[in-house]
């Protein structure tokens, strides 16, 4: 519960339950900032939020972490913003988070201008059991921001997102429901995921596999500001979609000298 100014720093918050809201992370009014970190395991019993609920009506960042398996008996299975506004969102995996309602990954309600901007996140294989978003779930006024990330669902494509949605570029959807409308994004498209794993760096990822199309489809002038993925591996070239930058792994072979 953050009622100040507070940054987790490489921490794990796990297997932790709330009554209503919040149940790994509860921010009322305060400054904050998650980088490095896992939230993962933690279920709220009915309210919102599983594993970030914040109604502070403040900004705030989150960085090179991961959200894993958080639950929501309500609306948001990893993050619920209630007028609240994550400013930058970068290198950041929301995997395997489950909703009773909308957003099982991303819910945000708000009445700003604006609750997200994200870039170079990976927004996979969550699930809203009765709701029609699963992956994020916008309502109210505020827009979310996304550029170079991807959202996955193996097990409905179409009902990755809802709302107001407003793309800048090199995004991948495995539907069309969150209305990527640029140029450079995907829509209708599988990029090719590993299983959420340890990848290297801090926190889990998911890999992408050969072949994806999300390899070296990202912005170049903006992977040159941040030149590196979740797990602080560098960019190749052109970075990639979403929060994993694939590294081609190559093979020498073994010559052997007779004495």
């Amino acid at each position: 519960n953050n009622d100040g100014t507070v940054n987790l720093v490489q921490v794990v918050i796990s297997n932790n339950s709330a009554s209503i809201n919040g149940a790994g992370i509860y921010d009322y009014s305060g400054n904050f900032g998650i980088f490095e970190s896992t939230i993962e395991n933690n279920e709220t019993g009915s309210g919102n939020g599983g594993g970030l609920y914040s109604e502070s009506g403040g900004s705030f960042e989150i960085g090179r972490s991961t959200f894993n398996n958080n639950l929501a008996e309500n609306f948001g299975g990893a993050i619920y913003l209630e007028n609240s506004y994550i400013e930058e969102m970068l290198w950041v995996t929301i995997s395997q988070n489950r909703a009773t309602e909308n957003g099982g990954g991303i819910y945000c309600e708000s009445t700003s201008d604006a609750c997200l901007g994200s870039f170079r996140v990976s927004v996979v294989n969550n699930e809203a059991v009765h709701g029609d978003a699963w992956d994020i779930y916008q309502s109210g006024r505020a827009e979310l921001r996304i550029s170079n990330s991807l959202v996955y669902n193996e097990k409905d494509p179409s009902k990755s997102c809802r709302g107001t949605i407003t793309s800048y570029g090199h995004n991948i959807d495995s539907g069309s429901s969150c209305g990527f409308s640029q140029s450079s994004d995907q829509n209708n498209t599988n990029p090719l995921l590993g299983p959420l794993a340890d990848n290297g760096g801090l926190t889990k990822t998911h890999a992408l596999l050969p072949g994806s199309p999300a390899i070296n489809a990202g912005n170049e002038t903006e992977c040159r500001l941040v030149p590196y993925d979740q797990r602080g591996y560098p960019n190749i070239g052109v970075c990639d979609v979403g929060a994993f930058e694939y590294i081609e792994r190559i093979f020498l072979p073994l010559i052997l000298k007779n004495p």
